[in-house]
C-alpha cells in the first residue's frame, strides 16, 4: 500500500482564503499522481522533485496560487500559458480560485518538465562533444541576480524576493538613468545613515511598503518620516525573514543621519535566499572580522567597496577576499565622485594577478550569480 500524502502544514495550515487552501492542496495531491515525483519542504515552500528539483507551488503576496518550474525557460510551452514574469528562468502558470483547474494543460507542463529532467539526465551521461554541450544548457542557473543602480546601490533577487540595499540614486550624477520612482522592491536593507546610502530610502519605502532592515537609530529616523514597516537591527544580530536570512557584520566606518544626528552602528550584511549566500561589507575598512564570515556562510559572491579614501582600496580588498573565501567580488562605492575614482584596468588586473574575479558593473546592468 502506498503511503498517504501528506500536507505540510507551514504551507497549506497557513493559506487564506480557504479557496486557496482547497485549491493548493488539489494541486499537490495532482502532482503526486507522477510515477517517482517526491515533495520535500525547501524555503517553506513544497518543490517537487524527479531526478532533480523541477517544480514548486507557491502563493504569492497578492493571494494567487502558482504552480512554478524552474527551468521554464527551456520548456517548449506549446500552448503559451507559462508567464516568466520577467525572470530568467523559473516560469508558471496562475491557477484559478473558482472554477474547474487547468488540468489538461497542467498536465502537458508537467509531462515537459519532466522529459526535460530526464533528458538533461541523459545527455550528463552520454560523452560526446554534442552532448556535453547539451548538458551545459540544461546544467542548473542560480536565479539569484545583481542589479547595479551606482554607487552602493543594488537589487538582490531570487525571482521571487527582491531586497534593494543602500538606496542613493537621485543624487548620483552618474546614474541620471536611473528612476527611483521606477523600482520595485519588497525589502530595503540600510548598512549605515550616511546620505549616499540613505538618500531615496524614504521615498522608496514610502511608495513600495518594502520593510527596511536597518539600524535603531536609523528606525527611529525613519518613523518620524511617516515610514513605519522598519525591522531594527545591530551588528551581531541574525534574523530568519521567511523570504531570506539576513546576518548583520561589522563594519569599520562612521555613520550619521543627513539631518546631523547618531546613525547608530555601520554594519554589513550576509543575505542567504534559499541555499546561496551574499556577503555585503557596507561601507568598511580591511577588517579581522572578516574572518569570520566563512564560518557562519559560503559565499555565492562578495559585494565590496574599492574605491578607496573612504573604505578599502583595491589592496585591501583582496586581503579581505582571502578573509571572506570569496573568489567572486563585485566592487561598489566607486567613480561617483572625485574622491573615489579609480583606475579600472588597473584594479582588475591586481585582482587577476591575485587569482580573484572582479566585476566592476555599468550602472544598470544585471549580474547573474
Amino acid at each position: 500500500m502506498s503511503n498517504p500524502i501528506q500536507f505540510p502544514e507551514q504551507f497549506f495550515g497557513q493559506l487564506n482564503p480557504p479557496a486557496l487552501q482547497e485549491t493548493a492542496r488539489q494541486v499537490h495531491a495532482f502532482m503526486h499522481t507522477y510515477a517517482g515525483v517526491q515533495c520535500r519542504m525547501t524555503y517553506g515552500i513544497p518543490f517537487y522533485y524527479a531526478r532533480k528539483r523541477f517544480a514548486y507551488l507557491n502563493a504569492d503576496r497578492e493571494g494567487r496560487l502558482e504552480l512554478a518550474f524552474t527551468h521554464a525557460h527551456l520548456l517548449p510551452n506549446k500552448k503559451g500559458i507559462i508567464d516568466l514574469r520577467g525572470r530568467k528562468q523559473v516560469g508558471g502558470l496562475y491557477l484559478p480560485l473558482d472554477g474547474e483547474l487547468p488540468w489538461e494543460e497542467m498536465d502537458e507542463i508537467i509531462q515537459e518538465a519532466l522529459t526535460l529532467d530526464a533528458s538533461w539526465k541523459n545527455k550528463k551521461d552520454n560523452c560526446c562533444a554534442h552532448c556535453k554541450h547539451l548538458h551545459l544548457l540544461f546544467k542548473p542557473i542560480t536565479t539569484m541576480t545583481f542589479t547595479y543602480y551606482g554607487h552602493s546601490c543594488f537589487l538582490l533577487s531570487d525571482g521571487k524576493t527582491r531586497i534593494l540595499f543602500d538606496p542613493f540614486i537621485s543624487g548620483n550624477e552618474l546614474a541620471h538613468q536611473i528612476h527611483p520612482d521606477q523600482i520595485e522592491t519588497d525589502y530595503i536593507l540600510i548598512s549605515h545613515a550616511h546620505a549616499d546610502h540613505i538618500a531615496d530610502a524614504e521615498s522608496i519605502a514610502l511608495r513600495t511598503g518594502a520593510k527596511v532592515i536597518c539600524s535603531w537609530e536609523i528606525h527611529e529616523w525613519l518613523n518620524s518620516k511617516g515610514v513605519h514597516n522598519t525591522y531594527p537591527m545591530n551588528t551581531g544580530g541574525q534574523s530568519d525573514l521567511g523570504d531570506f536570512h539576513v546576518r548583520c557584520t561589522v563594519a569599520q566606518h562612521s555613520s550619521g543621519l543627513p539631518d546631523g544626528s547618531y546613525g547608530g552602528n555601520p554594519m554589513g550584511f550576509i543575505v542567504t535566499m534559499g541555499e546561496e549566500s551574499v556577503y555585503y561589507s557596507g561601507d568598511t575598512a580591511l577588517t579581522l572580522d572578516m574572518q569570520l564570515i566563512p564560518l557562519w556562510a559560503k559565499l555565492k559572491a562578495a559585494i565590496l567597496p574599492v574605491g578607496d579614501h573612504f573604505t578599502m582600496g583595491a589592496d585591501d580588498v583582496i586581503r579581505a577576499a582571502g578573509f571572506v573565501q570569496c573568489k567572486n567580488i563585485i566592487g561598489v562605492h566607486f567613480d561617483t565622485f572625485g574622491f573615489i575614482r579609480i583606475d579600472h584596468e588597473q584594479t582588475k588586473q591586481k585582482f587577476e594577478s591575485a587569482g580573484l574575479s572582479l566585476r566592476l558593473p555599468a550602472i544598470g546592468s544585471e549580474i547573474e550569480l
